[in-house]
């Protein structure tokens, strides 16, 4: 059972202020530096795990700068009549100006039935014996296998139920029925069929709708009005001859051009450098690339507890590890590697703006990018190209940031050997708490022997004292 102990009624010393120090020594001896240890090596962990991050992310901004891609050099398209065709440029497309007269836009069919019914639920086939069907086929141009969806139909077939049916067979995937009121305003109700098809152009687009032998009998559906599905048909200036498309956007005319048809007629499309769109691209890189750099530095920091020169010094959490340095060392070979020698006056680096500062920062002139760009476009595209290549420092698989960030990289392994340090650190920590509170239960015992022992020298005092006074 535990020791039940007055610390001092006795003896009149404070045993538990006495195993309090005792115990607080041993923790400042065997526990506190260990746990300061966990902590740091805990601090530093997240700390790569964050920097981790920042890199993948300026990765990802220099991975803008590739050509597959697009490449860095930002474009902008116009049209000189956006309502006949609308444009939109990828990095990747070329300097161009051209025209393009569209004879006719793409469109889908549209099968609207003849038949009228005054109501959505009355059978629309009553005099149909037994069963029948209606085929919709859709989609048989070159290169596109033919839909065929079977509807079956009898007396009782509504209109809702059999728009109903057609869009629910799962065999149909490109036709879209409706039922439509085309009365006038104020007169009884008429309601319609509308078979429509989901795509556009000859390939996907037509339709055909045949009832069956007995709903033609019935004198149901034995006539339609019909707006065949269509390409988009266009000439090109410069290009011989009349071009097909089944769609109303076309994007594979012009490498990284995106045209949009909206009706006939003629436009002029034009495509030049955005300098704008690229000085935006650049900033982003060059504004990650220095948070980099005063994240290390500021975790890197080596400062005092205190004003007192005496005090400790205080270590930031990337202090006492290398990798940091190292990655930024590679990153930096990135921006220094970043060249094209067949350039005229674009050939490097700063010749588009951007220079190292003496804090290792970068410094960015936008207004240098912009008159490079002016000059030698191509020179700028395969400088930045260079910096998130597949083969460059930064950003390639094999490249020399690759060993930092790949799975069981040096991050990975510094981590790893932050984490068994820091269980042995912990299981040693437990293992000092356990003698030290062995080490409180023996104090307190003996403690608890010198108070029962003063006390009765105490009763022994009294009860000579008394002894000797009735002498």
């Amino acid at each position: 059972m535990p020791i039940i102990n007055f610390s001092g009624i006795a003896s009149g010393i404070d045993s538990e202020a006495l195993i309090t120090a005792t115990s607080d020594a041993a923790r400042a001896a065997n526990v506190t530096p260990k746990q300061d240890q966990v902590t740091k090596l805990t601090d530093e962990n997240d700390t790569i795990d964050e920097l981790r991050v920042l890199i993948e992310d300026l990765q990802d901004k220099a991975n803008n700068f590739r050509l597959i891609n697009g490449g860095a050099l930002a474009k902008e398209a116009t049209s000189s009549d956006e309502t006949v065709a609308t444009v939109s440029a990828a990095n990747g497309a070329s300097n161009t100006s051209f025209s393009i007269t569209v004879a006719q836009i793409a469109r889908s069919a549209t099968h609207s039935f003849n038949d009228r019914f005054t109501s959505v639920t009355t059978p629309i086939f009553p005099t149909l014996v037994g069963t029948d069907t209606i085929t919709i086929v859709s989609g048989n141009g070159i290169g596109v296998a033919a839909e065929t969806t079977v509807i079956t139909v009898d007396n009782t077939t509504t209109l809702d139920s059999l728009a109903t049916a057609i869009n629910a067979a799962s065999t149909n995937t490109r036709t879209i029925a409706s039922v439509v009121n085309v009365a006038d305003p104020g007169a009884p109700a008429s309601y319609a069929m509308v078979v429509t098809g989901l795509f556009e152009g000859e390939q996907k687009g037509e339709i055909t709708i045949t009832p069956g032998a007995g709903v033609t009998g019935a004198g149901v559906f034995t006539a339609s009005s019909v707006n065949q599905a269509q390409n988009a048909q266009f000439t090109v200036s410069g290009l011989t001859g009349t071009i097909e498309r089944s769609t109303n956007k076309v994007s594979d005319l012009f490498t990284g051009l995106t045209i949009g048809i909206t009706k006939t007629g003629t436009t002029t499309i034009s495509v030049g450098d955005d300098a704008a769109g690229t000085v935006t691209v650049v900033q982003e890189y060059i504004d990650k690339y220095n948070e980099i750099v005063e994240f290390i530095k500021e975790k890197n920091l080596i400062t005092k507890e205190s004003d007192d020169p005496d005090a400790l010094n205080v270590f930031g959490p990337l202090a006492s590890t290398s990798v940091d340095n190292g990655a930024l060392g590679q990153m930096r070979l990135a921006i220094s590697g970043a060249t094209y020698s067949s350039g005229t006056e674009i050939r490097i680096m700063a010749d588009l703006g951007i220079t190292t500062t003496q804090s290792g920062t970068l410094k960015f002139n936008a207004d240098t990018l912009e008159q490079a760009i002016a000059k030698e476009s191509t020179s700028v595209r395969e400088i930045l190209k260079s910096v998130g290549d597949s083969n460059s420092a930064l950003t390639g698989d094999g490249g020399d940031l690759d060993p930092y960030l790949r799975f069981q990289g040096l991050f990975d392994s510094t981590i790893t050997g932050n984490k068994a340090l820091i269980t042995r650190l912990n299981d040693s920590i437990s293992r000092a708490e356990t003698t030290i509170a062995k080490q409180e239960q023996i104090l307190r015992s003996r403690f608890a022997r010198l108070e029962a022992l003063v006390g009765r020298l105490q009763s022994q005092q009294s009860a000579l004292t008394s002894a000797l006074a009735g002498l």
